[in-house]
């Protein structure tokens, strides 16, 4: 009536670096270093000014690597993401941010002490 048993082929099960995460991308390495601290993103909540420091220290440790799409990666959150959060601490911290073609590069950190922003980040929310 429905077959034999031989006939059912077992489920195939298929490594973790072909698995696809909700967004649509493959699992990265969810744990970002900020100086021994793994913080991401979306680890504060919306409109948290820490996420804007995130999104600094990314573009630090990524260097001429520092694009919208890598930061977007090491962080965990999307390019338009990125792009606001850079464009938030300009305006609020006074954080001076070059663009040479797609490559971001912090200048000057304006009003913000690195130190003290790095312990705002260590901070559990």
């Amino acid at each position: 009536m429905y077959g034999s048993l031989e006939s059912i082929e077992p489920p195939r099960i298929r490594s973790p670096r072909h698995q696809v995460h909700r967004t649509g991308r493959k699992p990265q390495d969810e744990s970002v270093s900020v100086t021994g601290n793994t913080k991401q993103y979306k680890d504060f909540e919306k409109y948290d000014p820490r996420r804007y420091l995130v999104a600094l220290f990314a573009v630090e440790r990524l260097k001429e690597r520092a694009t919208a799409h890598y930061i977007g990666l090491e962080i965990g959150c999307s390019r338009v993401e990125v792009m606001r959060a850079l464009e938030s601490a300009q305006k609020f911290y006074l954080v001076e941010i070059d663009k040479d073609g797609p490559v971001y590069a912090v200048t000057s950190w304006g009003v913000l002490n690195k130190a003290a922003a790095l312990r705002a980040i260590a901070i559990s929310s």
